[in-house]
């Protein structure tokens, strides 16, 4: 029930992005994603180094975001991604622990500016996670939580193209280092009213 009420918020949040770009007077990005050591993958990496007889193996975070650009510098959105992470034995290949993680983020970035083509911002993510988990060592014990989840993004990096790259380097649940295409809704939004030539970074 509450998996289901996670997917139905991210889809309703994500279908705001489909209307037209001219009835929304700033700009908006559309990003999917795909990450890599996410927290919860670090946490069972970490307790996985005490097995000799399983193998750790994981799916994503994948992710899809919407955001919102406030003013030149403060954006707004949402993220919502899925992880899976599972253990199997080495020797008969069969299933020891699966456990999936869907995660719904609410988050803020600032941007720092652009250069060479190219605009940098850190930024912020907490929400909520619903965790399912499987343990087969233990007659097929399932159990489900929800938690707290974030993400804090030192450093990310996106081409000022209308539909371009990016790549963000942090800590949570999107992964050290989360990279994925991204595409630009064009709105009526005003010019800039400082000179990117001028900011502090370059």
């Amino acid at each position: 029930m509450v998996k289901n009420r996670l997917i139905t918020a991210f889809l309703f949040l994500s279908c705001i992005a489909t209307k037209p770009a001219k009835a929304q007077k700033a700009e908006q990005d559309v990003n999917i994603a795909y990450g890599f050591a996410s927290s919860p993958l670090i946490t069972n990496a970490f307790w996985h180094l005490f097995s000799d007889n399983t193998r750790l193996k994981a799916l994503g975070p994948i992710s899809a975001e919407y955001k919102y650009h406030v003013s030149d510098r403060i954006v707004v959105g949402v993220t919502g991604s899925f992880v899976q992470i599972s253990t199997r034995y080495k020797t008969s290949n069969t299933l020891s622990y699966r456990s999936k993680y869907y995660t719904l983020m609410p988050q803020c970035l600032v941007f720092f500016g652009k250069k060479n083509k190219v605009e940098a911002y850190s930024g912020i993510s907490l929400g909520v996670n619903y965790a399912t988990a499987v343990d087969t060592d233990y007659e097929h014990i399932r159990e489900e939580v929800i938690r707290a989840s974030y993400h804090l993004t030192a450093l990310g990096v996106r081409t000022t193209k209308r539909t371009g790259l990016f790549a963000e380097m942090g800590y949570g649940y999107k992964g050290l280092l989360n990279v994925g295409l991204s595409h630009r809704l064009t709105g009526s939004k005003k010019k800039a009213k400082y000179d990117v030539h001028t900011l502090p970074y370059k």
